[in-house]
């Protein structure tokens, strides 16, 4: 009986360390790239970060003109204002401030 334990024992132990060995080479076996490989792999790591750089700089040339639009949206807005203010007379300016005011204090208000 005891020599049957050691038996099975020792077929169940020569299996585990046979499975052993055989996962260890499938795994180590895989890993394994050519220099070729290794180098193809590099180069579509960096084209991955050039189209993310890419990207990335699009949408702030995208921002940067929408900025500039406004910049001169505004500009033209206070030449207008100014013009106006310089060629009206003093009871229209004061018209216009006195509401300019008035909506100030309305915007604070909310």
């Amino acid at each position: 009986m005891k020599e049957l334990i050691k038996m099975w024992g020792a077929i169940i132990g020569f299996l585990v360390i046979i499975i052993i060995i055989w996962i260890l080479a499938a795994h180590f076996s895989s890993k394994r790239l050519t220099p070729e490989e290794v180098i193809l792999e590099k180069i579509t790591q960096i084209e991955n970060k050039i189209d993310s750089i890419s990207i990335k700089k699009d949408s702030i040339r995208t921002i940067v003109v929408t900025i500039e639009k406004k910049i001169d949206k505004n500009n033209k807005n206070y030449e207008e204002v100014v013009n106006t203010i310089i060629n009206s007379d003093d009871s229209t300016n004061l018209v216009w401030i006195e509401q300019y005011i008035q909506q100030y204090k309305e915007q604070l208000g909310k």
